[in-house]
C-alpha cells in the first residue's frame, strides 16, 4: 500500500463516521481526495513547466532531462524503501516499458517545444491530453466516455486551433487549421501530448504491479540511466553539469516535478485517466497563459483567450 492510500485509510479509520457518510455524498470520498490531489498535481506541473522554460534555452534538452531525472531517483526510491512498497511483480514488464518510451519521447520533445515557441502558445496545446487519454483509457482499460464527453474530446481539439491564430483568420477554419503550425514548438507539443496521454494509461496498468513511489522510482532511473549512457557515447556527459549556474531554478524545478508525478500517480488510480487529465489541464492552461505573461512578457491575444474558453468547456464535459 502506498503512503497517501495508508495516510487515508489511517484517516477514515480515524474518523468512522465520515467514512460512513461518504457513501451518502455527504463528505469527501476518496474520490473526491483523488480530485484534490490532481488539483495539487496541476499547481505543481505549472510551475515546474516555468522552471522548465528558464532553462531550456540555457540547457539542452537531453543533458536537462537526464539530470531532473537523477534528482528524483533517491527521493522516490528512498520513500518506496521506507513505505516498505519496493516489491515489483512480474507483469509490470510490458507497462513500465512503455511508460519509458513515451515518456522519453515526450520529455525531449517537451523541452525543444519550450526552446522554439512560447509558453502560452506550447503549454496549452497539452490541452489534447485529456482528449487522447479519454480515448486510451477507453481502448485499454475500458473506462467508457459519455457522449458528452466525447463532446468535450472535439472543444478540446478546437480550441486548441485558436491558439497560433491571428484575428482576421479567427472565422476561417482552414487558416485556423494552418496556423497550428505557425509555430514549430506547437506541433512537438501535439506529439508531447499523444505520447503523455499513453503514459498516463499506462502507468494505471503498471502500478497493478507496483506501488506509485516503487512505480515512479523505477522509470526515472530508468530514464536518468538512458540518457546518461546516450551522452555517453556521444561525449557529452560534462553537459550534465549545465545546470549549475542555475541552481536555484533546477533544485526548485526538481521538487516541484516529484511533488507533481507523486500527486498525479496517485489520484489516477482512483481517477478515470482522461477525468484526471482534464482536471490537471484546467488549471495547466490558466497558469500557463498568465505566468507567460507575467514572467516572459508573452501576449495574450483574443485566439488565446476563445482557445482557453473552448478547451475548459471541453474539459468540464470531459469531467
Amino acid at each position: 500500500m502506498s503512503c497517501l492510500s495508508m495516510f487515508w485509510a489511517r484517516y477514515l479509520a480515524r474518523h468512522p463516521h465520515e467514512a460512513a457518510s461518504a457513501a451518502w455524498g455527504y463528505t469527501m470520498s476518496e474520490s473526491q481526495f483523488a480530485v484534490l490531489l490532481t488539483l495539487g498535481a496541476s499547481l505543481s506541473w505549472s510551475f515546474f513547466d516555468t522552471c522548465r522554460k528558464v532553462l531550456a534555452p540555457r540547457v539542452d534538452p537531453i543533458p536537462l532531462t537526464a539530470i531532473f531525472a537523477w534528482f528524483q531517483v533517491p527521493i522516490f526510491l528512498g520513500w518506496a524503501l521506507w513505505s516498505s512498497s519496493l516489491e515489483i511483480a512480474s507483469g509490470y514488464l510490458f507497462p513500465g516499458f512503455m511508460v519509458l518510451v513515451f515518456n522519453l519521447i515526450a520529455c525531449l520533445c517537451f523541452f525543444e517545444a519550450l526552446r522554439r515557441s512560447p509558453l502560452s502558445v506550447t503549454v496549452p496545446i497539452l490541452s489534447f491530453v485529456p482528449a487522447f487519454a479519454g480515448v486510451g483509457g477507453w481502448l485499454l482499460l475500458g473506462e467508457e466516455l459519455s457522449l458528452s464527453q466525447w463532446g468535450g474530446v472535439i472543444l478540446v481539439g478546437g480550441g486548441t486551433l485558436f491558439l497560433n491564430a491571428r484575428r482576421d483568420e479567427l472565422w476561417n477554419v482552414w487558416k485556423l487549421v494552418q496556423s497550428l503550425g505557425r509555430e514549430s514548438g506547437s506541433l512537438l507539443m501535439v506529439v508531447v501530448a499523444f505520447c503523455w496521454s499513453t503514459t498516463s494509461v499506462f502507468d494505471k496498468i503498471a502500478m497493478q504491479y507496483a506501488s506509485a513511489e516503487a512505480h515512479a522510482g523505477v522509470q526515472v532511473l530508468a530514464l536518468g540511466a538512458v540518457l546518461t549512457v546516450w551522452l555517453a557515447a556521444k561525449g557529452k556527459v560534462a553537459e550534465l553539469g549545465g545546470v549549475r549556474n542555475h541552481l536555484p531554478v533546477f533544485i526548485s524545478g526538481g521538487f516541484l516535478s516529484i511533488a507533481a508525478l507523486s500527486l498525479q500517480l496517485h489520484a489516477v488510480q482512483v481517477l478515470y485517466v482522461g477525468l484526471m487529465e482534464a482536471i490537471k489541464r484546467a488549471c495547466g492552461i490558466v497558469f500557463a497563459i498568465v505566468l507567460g505573461r507575467l514572467l516572459f512578457k508573452e501576449d495574450i491575444t483574443l485566439g488565446k483567450i476563445i482557445a482557453c474558453g473552448l478547451m475548459i468547456a471541453g474539459i468540464y464535459l470531459l469531467s
